[in-house]
């Protein structure tokens, strides 16, 4: 619980506490003093409801920036860990070491979808190379898992995940360079 939450009612219950005994002492008193004692026990629960309102906001903001900060956190750990499976993930593999790979950066990419990085936009271009980076990885290692029927196999995959038109724009974009 954030501290702000914890100690706004303490501020808000003096307030009401406060108007309720002047609402005691205008029920209890002449005209005059009522006349004084009620803008006054008015503006309390005006201030009253403003604060709980300003409070409420203050800690959804609070909240939503925890929630952000978590989630950037996780994200980071995820890039870290793609990082060190891309770099070590040997070149000149054997099929059933292709194979392995690949299941093991398909279970990554699984998790990197489960990450809520969709909200920040300057995050999701970064994940988006990464994820590129990964795919074209991933599809080097089915060829070389399957060599005799590498290419259908390739394919067939990709289709089903709808990746072809990503990777032949990425492919397009390298011969450009």
């Amino acid at each position: 619980m954030i501290y702000l939450e914890e100690h706004r009612e303490e501020d808000v219950n003096g307030a009401r506490l406060l108007r309720d005994a002047g609402q005691e002492l205008i029920s209890s008193q002449d005209v005059e003093l009522t006349a004084s004692l009620l803008p006054k026990c008015d503006e309390l629960d005006r201030m009253a409801d403003a604060l709980s309102g300003a409070l409420e906001r203050r800690s959804k903001v609070l909240r939503l920036s925890k929630d952000m900060h978590e989630q950037v956190l996780a994200a980071n750990k995820w890039c870290r860990r793609g990082v060190q499976l891309l770099t070590t993930v040997p070149y000149d593999v054997s099929p059933s070491a292709a194979a392995n790979a690949l299941t093991t950066i398909d279970q990554y990419i699984a998790e990197g979808q489960s990450l809520k990085v969709n909200y920040f936009c300057f995050f999701c271009y970064t994940s988006h190379k990464l994820q590129r980076l990964l795919e074209i990885r991933a599809r080097k290692l089915k060829s070389s898992a399957n060599p005799q029927t590498n290419k259908d196999f390739s394919m067939g995959i990709l289709k089903c995940y709808g990746l072809t038109d990503k990777i032949d724009k990425i492919l397009s974009e390298d011969l450009n360079i």
